[in-house]
């Protein structure tokens, strides 16, 4: 996640930057952030494919008892 925070990247680059993770983890990690909207997933129509993740910036504001999600 700190990675993709600090600019888009693709898996490859992702991989690159994590060595010891293969690339059956790295895919999962990167579904699991997408379906909880951390992460958004960019496929470029060229051949061959192209596929980036960017951070998905939202606001959360924290509270002693819970976090608070924005609504909408």
């Amino acid at each position: 996640m700190w990675l993709i925070h600090q600019g888009n990247l693709r898996p490859s680059e992702l991989q690159r930057k994590i060595p010891d993770v293969t690339r059956r983890v790295l895919n999962v990690q990167l579904k699991e952030l997408e379906d909880h909207e951390l992460v958004t997933k960019k496929i470029y129509p060229v051949l061959p494919s192209r596929v980036v993740y960017a951070y998905r910036f939202r606001e959360y504001t924290y509270s002693a008892d819970r976090f608070h999600w924005p609504l909408g």
